[in-house]
């Protein structure tokens, strides 16, 4: 766990806050204002989560710091701090559809996808991630748009982006098998312990 170096000063990505429970991005232009609307949507929304002032600071903090560019975060006292490689700041729609260019073949191939109990699951995980965003100045819209003709209506999911991690578009991803995924995946791919790509998966429907 890693905390900001100075509170005072406006993070790389801004002060926002993405709330697992609901899936929503909490953003603000100061430090207070984004402790006090993180409390207020918790309470509005009557979901789990502290509201204390400085615990809720904590944990924005904690959550800008996993992909914090280097020199704006420390680690806790006691912890190690090796922040994540975010890329969705630099990713370009070049950079996407060639992180996903694994995906792509495997959705043209036809070939079986996990069962939708599955890929909602994986979906649910995602929407709940701070690494899942869309692209910088929504570079990504027409490679969504080619993503999207390729996955049949009843297999769409809502709310996956770009992982900021491994640089692939979400949407397909949640659909393909593990071997799939590790295949397209970067080499040392380094991923959080509650990514699904880390657990066990279910057999690709017959």
């Amino acid at each position: 766990m890693a905390l900001l170096n100075h509170t005072r000063e406006h993070p790389a990505d801004g002060w926002r806050f993405l709330v697992r429970e609901t899936g929503t991005w909490i953003r603000a232009d100061i430090h207070d204002e984004i402790v006090t609307a993180v409390i207020d949507h918790r309470l509005y929304k009557n979901i789990p989560g502290s509201t204390d002032r400085e615990e809720v600071s904590l944990e924005i903090q904690r959550q800008i710091c996993l992909g914090a560019p280097p020199g704006q975060c420390h680690a806790e006292r006691g912890e190690t701090y090796i922040p994540f490689k975010d890329m969705a700041r630099t990713l370009s729609l070049m950079k996407i559809a060639a992180f996903s260019e694994t995906l792509m073949e495997w959705l043209k191939s036809g070939l079986n996808m996990v069962p939708k109990e599955e890929s909602e699951r994986r979906a649910n995980i995602c929407r709940g991630c701070p690494f899942n965003r869309p692209a910088p100045n929504c570079v990504c819209t027409p490679f969504y748009k080619m993503i999207d003709a390729l996955i049949p209506v009843d297999r769409k999911l809502g709310g996956l982006y770009v992982c900021g991690l491994c640089g692939c578009a979400i949407s397909a991803k949640s659909l393909a098998p593990l071997s799939v995924v590790h295949q397209g995946n970067p080499e040392n791919l380094r991923l959080p312990e509650w990514c699904w790509q880390k657990q066990p998966t279910q057999p690709v429907q017959p």
